[in-house]
């Protein structure tokens, strides 16, 4: 094949191999060549036998909010905070875990708010503290369905 076929023009006849190449890009009109480093067939294969050959990343199945039944995130340490449910909603409906969210809504201290929000990480309802920023909420709405009291 001639570089006629491929780029409309001449030139492909005067590369050298093992790397030469000619590039024409959408905004020049005429090729440019370039260099580049040479990788033969026998180095695509060998990569390619290298990455066939490595293990298969197991896929993390996560239970989805459906698969999950209400007794399944009871928490009973001995206090029982009898406002769970209702921060759990808050946080829900609004997307956001945070304890100031939960100070002004419930009229509680931030230590309250701060205990209530630990809880709901520990049972998968926001992710991890991060910094100043409200926590990211994990559930979806259809998840208060489930812990409907």
């Amino acid at each position: 094949i001639d570089s006629r076929t491929i780029l409309d023009t001449q030139g492909a006849e005067k590369l050298i191999g093992r790397g030469d190449m000619l590039f024409q890009g959408f905004s020049s009109p005429e090729p440019v060549r370039l260099h580049n480093a040479y990788v033969s067939l026998e180095e695509i294969e060998a990569i390619m036998s290298y990455i066939r050959e490595q293990p298969v990343v197991e896929e993390l199945k996560l239970a989805s909010v459906r698969e999950v039944s209400s007794t399944d995130f009871t928490i009973d340490d001995g206090n029982g905070d009898d406002l769970l449910n209702e921060a759990i909603r808050l946080v829900v409906i609004h997307q956001q875990g945070s304890i100031s969210l939960l100070q002004r809504r419930l009229k509680v201290g931030y230590s309250r708010a701060a205990r209530l929000i630990d809880e709901m990480e520990k049972i998968g309802v926001v992710g991890p503290f991060t910094g100043s920023k409200a926590r990211e909420v994990l559930v979806d709405e259809s998840y208060l369905e489930i812990i409907k009291p």
